[in-house]
């Protein structure tokens, strides 16, 4: 889902804009909403502590996530959601809005996270000049010790592990001995992967069919497999057993891959605690790169691509489309 956003981004915006944008999707964690891990992955790669996060949401799922993460939520109704029950959350509109005429601001979220939130309307606030609307400055970023997520950035930014961009990729390993290591589930990698790269998946198909599990697996498929074609994943329980089998030697230099980024830099700290210390990242993932980045790819699909199925897969191809006549018409 990641990569099909990241997409659509790029194309509506450019790329110069989707460069700035952190974009984080259900694909890249093993639980779904309810669950909080999307929002903690999010807090933790940003650097910033739960408590500090203002989310926008519109479904009681969604709420539910943002307040079992520990972040305040603002509610924009749906016509999908407008029935729903909304009394956790922190404050609740009927939409964003636009200029002159919004709901709300980031000074008005600013203002939930001082616990400054008054019983007025926005807009009531917003016409009294209160000091509600000052500018907050907010405590500054905490880290979560037990964030695997937190962790991996913290190798990377301290140089323990090294980032490796596409475009440098295939020289470094080339010159400097690096293995390129895959850790996109098996899906992906069967519709494109680099020729000779090792392949030990971070992520696994959830085959569980108990009850609850079949239900979040429904919902899964309805707000996100059915748009993207992703199954419902569970962490690997054995990847590090699958790493250390085909890659003994832990002083081996691997370069560690995934769709966006995401996903392994999650991998490269459990390698790290797990002994291999040559680990370099790729940056921005598989979904960074353009053709010619990588020499030899097998598959049907081209690399950058190999994440993005399901419904998305032909909005993007008929928004490169248009960009494509687009263009010709200009």
């Amino acid at each position: 889902m990641h990569n099909q956003v990241s997409a659509i981004v790029s194309c509506l915006l450019g790329p110069e804009r989707a460069e700035k944008i952190k974009i984080f999707a259900g694909d890249v964690v093993p639980r779904k909403k309810p669950d909080p891990a999307i929002y903690l992955l999010a807090a933790d790669t940003l650097g910033v502590d739960p408590s500090s996060c203002v989310v926008v949401e519109d479904s009681a799922i969604g709420l539910a996530a943002a307040k079992a993460a520990g972040m305040k939520c603002i509610v924009t109704k749906s016509g999908y959601t407008a029935d729903e029950d909304f009394l956790n959350a922190d404050a609740v509109f009927d939409c964003i809005g636009d200029p002159p005429e919004e709901r709300f601001d980031l000074a008005f979220c600013g203002s939930l996270l001082e616990k400054q939130y008054a019983s007025l309307t926005w807009k009531q606030q917003k016409q009294s000049n209160s000091s509600i609307f000052t500018t907050v400055e907010l405590p500054p970023p905490k880290t979560l010790a037990v964030s695997v997520n937190t962790n991996g950035r913290q190798l990377i930014q301290s140089d323990i592990v090294r980032p490796i961009t596409p475009k440098e990729a295939t020289t470094i390993m080339n010159s400097e001995g690096f293995r390129l290591l895959d850790v996109r589930p098996m899906w992906e990698k069967q519709k494109a992967y680099v020729k000779d790269s090792l392949h030990v998946p971070l992520f696994v198909n959830d085959t569980d069919n108990s009850p609850i599990t079949l239900l979040k697996k429904w919902v899964h498929f309805g707000y996100i497999g059915l748009w993207t074609g992703q199954k419902f994943t569970t962490f690997n329980p054995n990847f590090l057993a699958q790493m250390e089998a085909i890659v003994p030697d832990k002083n081996s230099k691997l370069l560690v891959a995934c769709g966006e980024g995401l996903r392994s830099m999650m991998a490269i700290s459990k390698l790290h605690e797990q002994g291999y210390k040559n680990l370099g990242w790729l940056v921005g993932g598989f979904s960074r790169c353009t053709d010619g980045d990588f020499l030899e790819v097998e598959g049907n699909e081209k690399l950058q691509y190999a994440t993005i199925g399901g419904v998305s897969y032909y909005l993007l191809r008929l928004l490169i489309l248009l960009r494509v006549v687009g263009n010709d018409a200009n």
